[in-house]
């Protein structure tokens, strides 16, 4: 049987719907594409992940997914580790490329990125890292460090336009769990709400 040929915006920490490379990148393509977010329990078992962070970007989903619903799109949370979410999404899909931003976290997801490079790899997946601010990753020394970082938050800020895709049709094999998602759905006034619109000075 033939599986149907599909792009996937990996999404990290960017969860907005504007001045957003990838997804901009798969609105383009002809492909029609998923939105993915992974809930990796060696992630969240890290000393630097509290409840807080994880109640952020859930409700940053809710909110993008309130925007993407005008054009056939949501974003899909799983909740397992990446490269198991990948490997099973390419027994069902004919996976040609992943847009994401590239990583600036620590250690633990440095070398979940290169198990996941070596993956697409082995299953002829392109993946496309677009640089998400003025910090490299990987470089040796920091000589003309400032020139770059400047260059680059100097260029213009993208004007996402959301076009209507086909819906691809797609049974989450690894959805949150009922247990994580009620901590997450949890709201408190001491904290500022996630979403977007949230984070915008008007």
């Amino acid at each position: 049987m033939n599986k149907t040929a599909i792009n996937i915006v990996w999404l990290k920490r960017d969860l907005r719907t504007q001045d957003h490379a990838p997804l901009d990148e798969a609105n383009r393509n002809a492909l029609p594409f998923l939105i993915i977010f992974i809930l990796e329990p060696s992630m969240m078992g890290l000393s630097h992940c509290s409840l807080r962070h994880l109640q952020f970007q859930y409700q940053s989903i809710i909110q993008l997914n309130q925007k993407l619903s005008v054009f056939n799109q949501s974003c899909i949370i799983f909740e397992s580790e990446a490269e198991l979410v990948f490997s099973r999404l390419a027994e069902q899909f004919d996976i040609q490329q992943v847009f994401s931003h590239k990583e600036s976290g620590v250690q633990k997801t440095f070398e979940r990125d290169k198990d996941i490079k070596n993956l697409f790899q082995k299953k002829g997946i392109e993946w496309i890292e677009f640089q998400r601010d003025g910090i490299l990753r990987g470089i040796k020394n920091r000589d003309g460090w400032d020139k770059n970082w400047f260059t680059f938050m100097s260029k213009p800020i993208i004007e996402n336009r959301f076009v209507v895709k086909a819906l691809v049709s797609f049974s989450n094999p690894f959805p949150i769990s009922e247990l994580l998602e009620a901590k997450l759905k949890v709201k408190s006034d001491n904290f500022q709400p996630g979403g977007e619109d949230f984070g915008l000075f008007i």
